[in-house]
């Protein structure tokens, strides 16, 4: 059976000329580039600005370092010239993330420096440091939890286990998840002493970013309850139990609409958050009233290729700074 396979084969090539052998190995070779090249391009998460209402998107970066194409976690400087991220390459582990500050006004404008391993960056009111999270593992061999760095990398200094840190705006104190199990409590840090508090009972969610009232007695953050239903809550820290205030909750349990990343306007007015896709709402993010109960509007996206996700306020209120996620195009 072989050997009549191979003189069909021979019988085959000999009536081919070379020119129309050399057609179909290009051909194929097309093919398969065209294939791998499309199976090896994951979504471009660029770091963009948009002003308030949604108009004027800019991207700002979108490969920090070779590679690093997944990019998260934006938080604008309280000077309002720079901003940090965080960013992985596409497929490794959530360890190997890194660290990026860019510079959006003055003389550093555009030039992206990169301060070592970690994620979910936090600006210090004053913009002398950077708090951060380490996952245990990563390449510098440090202890996992929340950390404090200089806003330029240096002195490193570990402050309490815990997750996604967020700078109050007096300075004193660190808002925190504690880790990232399901079940979760919601902590704060004193900066000086180190030492943690839970401040209640995080609920059944996935753990998100919180935001601080810009008079920095309050939280916002997101909760789930016993039935799944999420909900947006607002806590003061003087009363965490019975001062909460519900903005926005999303009752039907079947289909939850995977809230996360609150963000508080400085000027205290309005909050945008990440919804979607369950509970028909689209991946995006919505703006909605930070003082009294409403529901949440979307900021539509500029580019029908584009979701958007993440997002934090410019210390004017004028800006936000998002991910947009978007697919490469051959």
């Amino acid at each position: 059976m072989d050997s009549r396979l191979q003189r069909r084969t021979m019988s085959w090539l000999k009536r081919t000329t070379r020119r129309q052998f050399l057609h179909i190995v290009f051909f194929l070779a097309m093919t398969w580039d065209c294939v791998v090249c499309h199976a090896e391009k994951p979504p471009v998460r660029a770091v963009c600005t948009m002003n308030r209402n949604g108009s004027q998107v800019k991207v700002l970066v979108s490969e920090p370092s070779p590679r690093h194409t997944h990019n998260g976690s934006p938080r604008w400087s309280n000077d309002g010239s720079m901003i940090a991220f965080d960013s992985i390459v596409p497929g490794t582990d959530w360890r190997l993330s890194k660290l990026f500050v860019i510079g959006v006004s003055g003389p550093f404008t555009g030039h992206v420096v990169d301060l070592g391993y970690g994620l979910t960056p936090s600006w210090s009111p004053d913009c002398s440091q950077i708090a951060f999270m380490l996952h245990p593992g990563n390449p510098d061999g440090l202890p996992g939890g929340i950390w404090i760095m200089n806003s330029d990398g240096t002195e490193k200094k570990f402050l309490a286990e815990g997750s996604i840190p967020h700078w109050s705006p007096q300075g004193d104190l660190i808002a925190c998840t504690d880790g990232f199990s399901a079940h979760r409590r919601v902590s704060i840090i004193d900066v000086r002493t180190g030492v943690k508090r839970p401040i209640l009972d995080g609920g059944e969610t996935t753990p998100s970013r919180l935001a601080w009232s810009p008079s920095g007695d309050k939280i916002a953050f997101v909760y789930a309850n016993e039935k799944k239903q999420e909900s947006i809550r607002i806590v003061d820290l003087h009363d965490p139990v019975e001062s909460s205030l519900t903005l926005w909750q999303h009752d039907d349990s079947r289909y939850p609409p995977d809230l996360r990343w609150p963000a508080w306007s400085p000027d205290g007015l309005q909050m945008i958050v990440q919804l979607g896709p369950g509970a028909g709402y689209g991946r995006g993010l919505y703006s909605l009233s930070a003082q009294v109960p409403s529901a949440p509007i979307r900021l539509r996206e500029s580019d029908l290729r584009s979701q958007y996700c993440e997002a934090a306020w410019s210390p004017d209120s004028n800006q936000i700074v998002f991910i947009s996620e978007q697919t490469q195009q051959e």
